[in-house]
């Protein structure tokens, strides 16, 4: 659940979010994209996933000064499922499983540079197995002109039962010139190897934009 995508910006721009800016649900990708944001702002997604699991993230971040400061709950759940055995009978046991992650975020911006740290509270149930932990994400988003680059490491710390939360590395670049965005992420997963992510978006007008 650590790699499922939170924003639907990002989904949208293939998960090439390290060096993206402005957007709360970012302090998923990077924390320190927050601090780019210049008002109060709040983001809402629902997700809709496979095995009937759907869930929550709502974020908030709050601009003061040179700092930003956000908060963005994500909940994911799934509906009982009766438990079968081996010939099809009903068990009358039920399965059942809920996940939530609770980042907290700061940021300092310094001329062009922003910085950003996250610490992340999760906690886990799997057919009535419980676990918790909690993490660590540092992040770096330098700003040149129409140019962004970013730099990012997620979930450094902890164990859910008993496994080492899986460690992201993302490298990112992104280049905003006019009506037309385009990034490039370079991400590597835990021990899965690198892989190269692109995205690109199109305002059509202040309202609307295909990514």
């Amino acid at each position: 659940f650590l790699e499922l995508p939170m924003s639907a910006r990002a989904g949208g721009m293939g998960d090439s979010y390290a060096a993206m800016p402005d957007d709360p649900l970012g302090i998923y990708y990077n924390p320190a994209g927050i601090v780019f944001l210049r008002r109060q702002t709040v983001s809402l997604v629902h997700h809709i996933y496979l095995q009937d699991i759907s869930g929550n993230s709502l974020a908030f971040v709050s601009p003061y000064k040179n700092w930003a400061f956000g908060l963005a709950p994500t909940v994911f759940s799934m509906k009982e499922e009766p438990v079968y055995d081996s010939l099809g009978n009903d068990t009358g046991d039920k399965f059942a499983y809920n996940t939530t992650i609770i980042p907290a975020a700061a940021a300092y911006r310094l001329g062009n540079l922003g910085l950003g740290l996250a610490v992340k509270s999760y906690s886990q149930e799997i057919d009535g197995e419980t676990a918790g932990t909690t993490a660590f994400d540092a992040g770096a988003i330098y700003r040149l002109n129409a140019w962004l680059f970013g730099l990012s490491a997620q979930n450094y710390g902890g164990k859910i039962y008993g496994y080492d939360v899986v460690k992201i590395q993302r490298l990112g670049a992104a280049w905003a010139g006019g009506r037309y965005l385009f990034a490039a992420d370079l991400k590597r997963e835990g021990e899965a190897g690198g892989s190269l992510s692109l995205g690109g978006a199109v305002s059509l007008s202040d309202a609307v934009k295909v990514r």
